[in-house]
C-alpha cells in the first residue's frame, strides 16, 4: 500500500503484516512523516494491538479476504488432511486446522460437520477467519520444523556413545539459561560446559547412549511443546556446541525437570 492509498482508506479496516502475522487494523490517520497510524479491531483489541501505533504503509494491504482466500485455499487443502490425521501435531494446531476448514467451507456457502453458516455473518467474515487460522497453522508448523532441524543438526554433530551414558542438566548464571544434554559416562561433555561457566545441576547414568538421547528429547519436547520455551542461547555463546538444547532458566522449574529426568532414567527399558 502507498501512503496516498493509506490516506484514502482512513477509517477503513485493512491488513497489517506484523512480523509475518496478518492482523485486522483500522487506519486512524497519516503523519507528515509518511507513517500510518493504525489501531487494532475485532479480535485484535487485546494486547499490544489495542494501542494506536505508527507503521509503514508498505506493511499494510487492502486485499479483500475472499480474494486472499482464493489464493491460499489450494495450498491449505494440500496439507490440512495430513495435519488432522497425524497424531504428532498438538491440539492447538488441530484446532486451527478445523477452524480454517470450517470457515473456508462457510465462506463458500457450504455446510461443515452438518452445520450451516450463521446467516447473520457475511461471507467476508468467514473468509477472514479461515485465512487467519490457516496462517496461525502455517506459522506453527514452520516453527516446529525449524526446531526439529536444529535438534537434528545437534544430534548429527554429537558422537555416538557406546555403553553407559549420562543425561545431565546444567545451568549458566550469566546466560540465564539451563541446558539438557548427553555425555559419555566419564562426564567429559559436562567438563566442556563447566570450563565455559556452566554449573552441574544433576546427572543420571543410564545403560545406553540411546536411552540418554531419548530422555534428552523428552525433556526438550516438554520445554518446547508444553511450556512453549525456545532455545535462549545464541550459537556464538556456546562454541562448545549445545545451544539448541537450552531454555530460559527463569521459566523452567528446575526441581520438576530433575524429577522428570530421574523418573525417566529409572524406568525399566
Amino acid at each position: 500500500m502507498t501512503i496516498n492509498e493509506a490516506r484514502d482508506l482512513i477509517g477503513h479496516t485493512v491488513l497489517w503484516d506484523m512480523d509475518g502475522e496478518l492482523l485486522d487494523v483500522r487506519i486512524v490517520g497519516v503523519s507528515e512523516a509518511a507513517l500510518v497510524l493504525v489501531q487494532g479491531t475485532g479480535d485484535n483489541l487485546l494486547g499490544e494491538t489495542a494501542r494506536p501505533r505508527f507503521v509503514r504503509a508498505g506493511e499494510l494491504s487492502h486485499v479483500p479476504y475472499l480474494t486472499l482466500l482464493a489464493t491460499t485455499q489450494a495450498q491449505f487443502n494440500e496439507f490440512a488432511f495430513s495435519v488432522l490425521v497425524n497424531t504428532r501435531w498438538d491440539f492447538d494446531q488441530t484446532d486451527d486446522a478445523l477452524d480454517a476448514l470450517r470457515n473456508l467451507n462457510w465462506a463458500a456457502g457450504f455446510d461443515f460437520e452438518g452445520q450451516s453458516p450463521p446467516a447473520t455473518r457475511p461471507a467476508e467474515r468467514f473468509a477472514r477467519d479461515a485465512v487467519l487460522a490457516a496462517r496461525r497453522l502455517w506459522r506453527g508448523l514452520d516453527q516446529e520444523a525449524a526446531t526439529a532441524r536444529a535438534q537434528a543438526s545437534s544430534l548429527v554433530q554429537q558422537p555416538a556413545i557406546t555403553g553407559p551414558a549420562l543425561v545431565y542438566l546444567v545451568a549458566h548464571a550469566d546466560l540465564r539459561a539451563v541446558k539438557v544434554g548427553v555425555s559419555e559416562a566419564d562426564g567429559s561433555r559436562i567438563a566442556q560446559h563447566r570450563r565455559r561457566g556452566w554449573q552441574l545441576v544433576a546427572a543420571f547414568q543410564v545403560s545406553t547412549g540411546k536411552t540418554a538421547v531419548s530422555i534428552e528429547r523428552e525433556v526438550l519436547r516438554w520445554w518446547r511443546t508444553k511450556l512453549g520455551l525456545p532455545a535462549c542461547v545464541q550459537q556464538q555463546d556456546m562454541p562448545q556446541g549445545g545451544w539448541t538444547e537450552t531454555a530460559d532458566a527463569g521459566r523452567v522449574d528446575l526441581a520438576a525437570t530433575v524429577a522428570r529426568m530421574c523418573e525417566l532414567a529409572i524406568l525399566p527399558k
